[in-house]
């Protein structure tokens, strides 16, 4: 079994990618507990991201895999859990590098949470991978909520909020960078008011990253399981990861 693991509803964009390629049992758990994370500090998102993967292995000892759907998470507790676990762990980074080399302006966009955009992980993405490219970072938490919602109950004047400071940045960027999960939901209304932009998110990377690090043979078929640590108003499908 693969175990999926994001704040919210974010991950499901690589829940479905997986499933879609491989049809492989899939546990994924949403932290509405702890959600959001990208405001919280990095003392909160280690203790729930450590938490959560125990309470998971714990109850689902099969899991050959766990993916940390969450940019916040990963740029905080990635090397902790590697050590702290036995069982492979792979995180969601923003995609610098392709960005980068994609950028025909030498200006791209990550548009992120203020925990991923204030991260020295992040910085070193940019030193390592954009060092001839402005990468202008833009905090949208209120995003978040937005992905949050079924598509006919978002607040467009929110998405175009974000949409116009991108469009009329003076850099003139010509990619944006989707460094938060939960903004690939978004990225069609994105694509609409900023139409000449390329957008890009880690979606594909963390699915073709999964081939390298497991043996997608040695994981059963079945369906996507899921889990939350909070009853969710609206959302029967979830069950408590008790």
């Amino acid at each position: 079994m693969i175990c999926i693991y994001d704040s919210g509803i974010g991950g499901l964009s690589i829940a479905h990618k997986i499933h879609e390629q491989y049809g492989v049992k899939i546990s994924y758990v949403s932290d509405y507990e702890g959600f959001p994370y990208g405001e919280k500090d990095e003392a909160f998102v280690m203790n729930r991201c450590e938490y959560i993967a125990n309470k998971v292995l714990s109850k689902y000892p099969e899991i050959k895999v766990m993916i940390i759907a969450c940019n916040t998470a990963s740029t905080v507790s990635l090397d902790h859990l590697r050590i702290k676990f036995q069982i492979p762990f792979i995180g969601v980074v923003p995609a610098i590098k392709p960005a980068a080399k994609l950028s025909q302006q030498n200006a791209v966009v990550l548009l992120a949470t203020k925990a991923t955009n204030s991260r020295k992980y992040t910085d070193q993405l940019i030193h390592d991978f954009a060092k001839n490219t402005k990468v202008i970072k833009i905090s949208a938490p209120d995003l978040v909520l937005e992905a949050e919602k079924k598509p006919k109950d978002r607040d467009q004047s929110t998405i175009l909020k974000y949409a116009n400071i991108i469009n009329q940045h003076p850099l003139k960027p010509d990619v944006i960078i989707l460094g938060c999960t939960h903004y690939t939901f978004l990225k069609k209304e994105l694509s609409k008011h900023c139409p000449n932009i390329k957008i890009i998110d880690s979606v594909n990377a963390i699915v073709k990253r999964l081939t390298d690090v497991i043996k997608i043979s040695e994981i059963p078929s079945g369906k996507i399981t899921l889990l939350t640590t909070k009853e969710i108003p609206n959302r029967p499908t979830f069950k408590i990861l008790d």
